[in-house]
């Protein structure tokens, strides 16, 4: 692994903008004819692949946290709008359609969660736990999209203007399948993992 200082000459930085996760900055990073000092090197020669691969297990354990709260988020917003609109007389989550899709929800975040701690707990015990970081990473950020896309329905027009927190969430959670591996890559992982 080689660390590049920001003002080395022929490495640029093309900010990029992307539609979830405006509170970050992304882009891409240009290296040109880019020369460094061996003295910038971190680690042994030939072992960063190593040095990154072995940072995913943690990485997807806090990609997992991060989807967690984010489907906590978006089911709360949910749950309170359902609470306060009202159609035919009553509030909308007194209709067994959002109630079913609240309950559904609050099941999923609840065992996404109880997932998230058991392999928090593993890997700081030192244990192997490749293949349910994985697991935790999958699943955490499926219920984190599934969340913000009933929270969307269940607030329907409210919910798809570009100004709500609602619409928000949904434009951040969409981005869990890809990042810290995408949702293919945590199954082969598992695959792997299993023997197959």
């Amino acid at each position: 692994m080689i660390l590049v200082e920001r003002n080395t000459p022929g490495f640029q930085i093309n900010r990029m903008k992307a539609s979830g996760f405006r509170s970050a900055s992304g882009g891409e990073l240009v290296f040109e004819d880019c020369r460094v000092p061996v003295e910038n090197m971190i680690g042994e020669e030939g072992m960063g692949f190593k040095y990154i691969m072995q940072s995913l297990n943690g990485g997807r354990i806090t990609h997992s946290a991060g989807s967690v709260g984010r489907a906590r988020a978006a089911y709360e917003a949910a749950l309170a709008y359902a609470k306060e609109r009202t159609q035919f007389g009553q509030p909308i989550g007194k209709f067994q359609a959002i109630a079913f899709k609240l309950a559904r929800l609050a099941t999923d975040i609840e065992a996404a969660r109880a997932l998230l701690y058991k392999v928090a707990w593993l890997y700081d015990r030192g244990e192997r736990v490749a293949k349910e970081a994985s697991m935790t990473k999958l699943f955490s950020s499926e219920v984190a999209i599934r969340a913000a896309e009933e929270s969307m329905r269940i607030h329907a027009g409210a919910g798809y203007l570009a100004e709500s927190n609602v619409h928000r969430h949904f434009r951040d959670n969409i981005l869990s399948h890809a990042t810290e591996g995408t949702t293919e890559i945590q199954l082969h992982n598992i695959c792997r993992e299993l023997g197959l």
